[in-house]
């Protein structure tokens, strides 16, 4: 208890926000300055963050078959509805084509297939594969999901309006990529999803081995 109360008076001891703020408010009253005239207006880095639609994708272990399991997700914070727009994905593939890679691409061709023009992804090597894509296609001739990466850039170039691409910080608190992050586990777990991109491919799918 005497602890406690010591701790207690220790507390009461330090400046309450309303002497801090009367200080401040006294200092510009003496010196005629305003402080915060000084301080620099918060900018989002993306402005139109609510509607810009995030991708994400996951894999895992099954627990039963112990096999790699993979799943993604769209998540649009606000659509023109006023609502969120949620989109869980299986990604398809098969044997060394079951990877993390591929359930990357998958969300991102999605949400071009959707007609997103706004998307954002913590994936950094999707970005540099498309990029590869659509300015040397020779580059990753032989790359294990160029069938993605070629529907990708085919939607890019066919797209009415410039199609924009942000790189977020994966598991930062961004919401949109927290809401995408989550569809994605959910549709590798539950192996259930609103779209399968074995169905969903632009062209013939075929298996490259590099």
């Amino acid at each position: 208890m005497h602890r406690k109360n010591k701790q207690r008076k220790r507390f009461q001891l330090l400046h309450p926000d309303t002497s801090i703020a009367a200080n401040i408010s006294q200092w510009q009253t003496l010196h005629n300055t305003n402080v915060n005239q000084y301080k620099s207006p918060h900018i989002p880095k993306v402005q139109n963050w609510k509607s810009t639609t995030c991708t994400d994708g996951s894999a895992m272990q099954d627990a039963v078959s112990n096999q790699q399991i993979i799943g993604a997700g769209i998540f649009t914070p606000t659509t023109d509805t006023g609502y969120s727009d949620t989109i869980t994905i299986n990604p398809g593939g098969s044997g060394p084509t079951i990877t993390i890679n591929r359930a990357e691409l998958a969300a991102v061709l999605v949400a071009a297939q959707k007609g997103h023009t706004e998307i954002a992804t913590d994936s950094a090597s999707s970005f540099f594969q498309i990029r590869k894509q659509l300015l040397n296609p020779m580059a990753v001739l032989h790359h294990l999901h160029r069938e993605l990466l070629k529907d990708i850039v085919i939607l890019i170039q066919s797209s009415p309006a410039p199609v924009t691409f942000y790189k977020v910080k994966s598991h930062s608190g961004i919401i949109g990529n927290e809401g995408a992050d989550h569809l994605a586990h959910k549709a590798a777990v539950n192996q259930i999803s609103d779209i399968s991109l074995s169905r969903q491919l632009l062209t013939p799918s075929t298996t490259c081995f590099g």
